[in-house]
């Protein structure tokens, strides 16, 4: 349970810092490993790597700034994009349509974007309860 909740205040941490510079040194820190141990851990929940997930995080959330009429220089920029032209090749790669197309569509994103991590995911989406079970005796041979 220890591991869980120090796991979700990384994430935590990345949610909270998407338009500021992230490390994997400074994710890992605010759970309390080394970088190594929580690196290996990270892709072992999430499948991916740290940066590839934070990426993949403010690529979303660059996204919900554009639909809300951001302009596509100051969202890149704000999401630690080195220049326009940068976070533009990303969005592309990401979602197949670029940011300045993105902006202009007049009817709801078709375009699914991953929500923070949630303990429910975390868990498989079920609240595992712990159940006790009575047996007979039985001889263990070995």
């Amino acid at each position: 349970m220890r591991d869980w909740k120090r796991f979700l205040r990384a994430m935590r941490h990345i949610e909270e810092n998407l338009c500021g510079p992230l490390t994997v040194r400074d994710i890992s820190s605010a759970a309390f490993y080394s970088e190594f141990h929580f690196a290996r851990m990270f892709r072992a929940v999430v499948g991916q790597s740290i940066m590839s997930y934070v990426q993949q995080r403010r690529l979303a959330s660059a996204a919900g700034r554009l639909r809300a009429g951001g302009r596509i220089l100051d969202v890149s920029l704000d999401h630690q994009f080195g220049s326009q032209e940068a976070f533009t090749r990303s969005f592309k790669r990401a979602f197949g349509i670029t940011p300045r197309r993105y902006s202009r569509l007049d009817r709801p994103s078709p375009y699914p974007f991953r929500p923070p991590f949630s303990t429910s995911e975390l868990l498989g989406g079920k609240v595992m309860e712990p159940e006790i079970r009575s047996r007979d005796a039985f001889s263990i041979v070995g």
